[in-house]
């Protein structure tokens, strides 16, 4: 006989209030910055639901694995599949080769509930913006199957080891605590050393999921004959007491969902409020006023019950229109994707899920399930494998291979830099008489330069750190919350990189390359040797001078880069309507006020070095005042502000011909 919790339109309610929360946050991040707090809301109803009814089976005795698994595949698969499946035939008809090869690997990913590993696995500064992703929200699903797997077995394990029901009861509790402390601190602990790796692995989110189980015990053995279960302890508390508790724990969640950027990301402990308020309504039960009056709304217990493909559908939509717009949907367009993620959730809730969740024959409808998911992961697996990347170019299989040598040897001087940033240091094997020393900026001149020098006697090292300055002790690129702890010690290696360029006897040119975004504005670039300079202005003026004395006085020429001009659009838009039937030429202007600040202060830095040599990569890509990122046919970016591999090789020469005791006769035409 199956279990099922007595009803309470309260929790659906709940489910409901989280899955609006985590909409208003994709569809209206800046209004709504805090909603991503509704998958926490999530995941302590599930781990409450699911616990429940195993506590139950596990007590009575007929709990069987096959059962309990033949439920989760009827509840989680129907929709899932349908999802995944109109998002790869969306792909295969409008995407481009490269995004649809990582839709593949993304489809594969979810249809094994292992899309948070994959998507970790990505995660770093070159990795492709999350609004790209249709199946990124899939990782807080493989989340919870993860910890679905585990827990019934742990529970199974702890019974078939206890001798008597008050044993169990107690081994339950000790399991649930266990790993919910555990995984508690190692989340807080995690959150400041690696806060990609808390926010995507299992055992740093099942703590929520246990807090949800932990009330489940509560729920389940409260009457029990100890004494210390017998309390109800929110519920024995006067009415009116509980009534206050739920319209703070309202006020809390309405508060969470509209507070600040900042907040949420600065205070990591933060993230306890969501679970503890998901705790307390729970706890309060479906008869007190908040419960009864607010989370029992039918409105919002009609959403609860539809929250799950609500959920699934809501981000693929906005994510393919942004993708195929090339821009964020305007305001329109973003109601009619709500609307839209409104129908097909509605539509997909009453005829597929109620089909194969309710009714007889439950191994069929199991057997068509796994079968179905398994050919929508090979699908997704085979349209990973066979597609490519249409914007990156063709790189030489030998220049990749020369790459991953030199970033070997590098880490084995310098294992520091794997540590501190997600920017490659490359040294070849052969004596270096070059050295690019800069941010992402430099890394992408890398490859394109290596293959120039292929036939030369000349050797290129690399030392790029994310969205650092190339100068001596000048701290930048903070102002981006996402990634301070990333490159708080950037600094550092430009120092070492700046001291290994000077005392190598070998290299003779340095070469600096920054994007100046990075550096540009108030707080954005920090003087080590003077902290309490906040111009940034005079922090880059004096850190480019430092720089520039110390290399001239070790003897090194140096080629100062400045950038080459960002994109106002993704290239894949830019390449869609070069596709349509009404051709343009995708110019643009090609300035910026952190590129043109930049630029200035670089010339009035340079008047002062007069040996100094500059190359301006807007020469490359405009004239006249208009750019393209088309050149010959050819696309020569991958995303907005860096160069694919053709791109790279394309303004290499006009690098290379700064360097004039090396090359006097390369191709200079552009």
């Amino acid at each position: 006989m199956i279990f099922h919790p007595k009803y309470r339109p309260d929790i659906d309610g709940l489910r409901g209030l989280a899955v609006l929360m985590v909409m208003g946050f994709h569809f209206f991040p800046k209004t709504f910055s805090g909603g991503f707090f509704g998958v926490d809301v999530f995941f302590v109803i599930s781990g409450y639901l699911i616990s429940l009814i195993l506590f139950h089976e596990m007590d009575q005795g007929n709990f069987k694995f096959l059962g309990f698994f033949s439920r989760r595949i009827r509840r989680i698969f129907p929709s899932l599949i349908v999802v995944l499946f109109c998002s790869l035939i969306f792909g295969w008809l409008y995407l481009f080769p490269h995004q649809l090869s990582q839709l593949g690997k993304h489809t594969a990913a979810s249809a094994g509930f292992v899309q948070n590993f994959s998507l970790w696995m990505e995660s770093g500064y070159f990795d492709t913006a999350s609004e790209a992703k249709p199946l990124l929200h899939i990782w807080s699903l493989g989340i919870e199957e993860q910890f679905y797997m585990l827990w019934p077995l742990l529970l199974f394990f702890l019974t078939k080891s206890s001798k008597n029901q008050k044993n169990l009861k107690v081994l339950f509790f000790v399991a649930i605590f266990g790993t919910g402390f555990l995984s508690l601190i190692a989340y807080l602990l995690k959150m400041n050393s690696d806060p990609t790796e808390a926010f995507y692995l299992p055992q740093y989110r099942f703590w929520q999921l246990a807090a949800g189980a932990g009330l489940a015990w509560f729920t389940k053995y409260r009457n029990s004959d100890e004494k210390i279960f017998k309390k109800d302890f929110l519920r024995s508390t006067p009415v009116w007491i509980q009534s206050y508790l739920g319209v703070v724990g309202i006020t809390v969640l309405v508060a969470l969902t509209f507070s600040s950027e900042s907040i949420t990301h600065d205070l990591q402990a933060i993230a306890l409020l969501p679970v503890l308020v998901a705790i307390m309504f729970i706890s309060l039960g479906p008869s007190t006023f908040v419960n009864q009056k607010i989370l029992s709304n039918s409105l919002l217990v009609w959403l609860g019950l539809m929250s799950y493909p609500l959920y699934l559908w809501h981000w693929p939509l906005l994510s393919f229109s942004r993708v195929y717009l090339g821009q964020e949907p305007i305001l329109g367009v973003k109601f009619l994707l709500l609307f839209g993620s409104f129908i097909l959730a509605w539509l997909t809730a009453k005829y597929v899920e109620s089909f194969f969740r309710f009714g007889p024959s439950t191994a069929k409808k199991c057997f068509t399930l796994l079968a179905a998911m398994a050919l929508i992961g090979i699908f997704g697996f085979y349209t990973f494998k066979i597609k490519g990347n249409l914007t990156q170019g063709d790189p030489d299989p030998k220049i990749l291979l020369e790459m991953k040598q030199a970033e070997a040897l590098c880490k084995k001087i310098y294992p520091q830099w794997f540590e501190w940033t997600d920017n490659p240091c490359r040294i070849q094997q052969r004596p270096n008489t070059i050295a690019i020393v800069g941010d992402s900026h430099g890394e992408h001149l890398y490859e394109g330069m290596i293959k120039k020098l292929q036939r030369s006697n000349e050797s290129l090292a690399l030392f790029a750190a994310s969205c650092a300055a190339p100068f001596l002790n000048v701290s930048t690129g903070l102002s981006d919350l996402r990634y301070q702890k990333l490159r708080n010690k950037n600094w550092k290696l430009e120092n070492l990189a700046l001291e290994h360029a000077a005392k190598d006897p070998q290299i003779h040119t340095v070469i600096l390359s920054h994007n100046p975004f990075c550096s540009f504005g108030e707080g954005n670039a920090i003087d080590m040797e003077n902290p309490q300079e906040k111009d940034f202005r005079v922090v880059l003026k004096m850190g480019l001078r430092r720089t520039l004395k110390y290399l001239l006085e070790h003897n090194k020429s140096v080629v100062l880069v400045l950038d080459n001009p960002e994109l106002p659009f993704d290239p894949e838009s830019c390449l869609r309507r070069k596709s349509s039937l009404k051709e343009t030429s995708c110019e643009f202007e090609g300035t910026s006020e952190s590129r043109e600040f930049f630029n200035k202060m670089v010339q009035s830095v340079l008047r002062e070095f007069p040996t100094v040599r500059q190359v301006d990569l807007s020469e490359a890509f405009c004239k006249k005042g208009r750019c393209s990122p088309w050149i010959h046919g050819q696309m020569m970016y991958k995303d907005r502000s860096h160069l694919n591999f053709i791109g790279s090789e394309y303004v290499a020469p006009l690098i290379l011909n700064q360097i004039p005791k090396t090359y006097s006769d390369f191709d200079r035409k552009f």
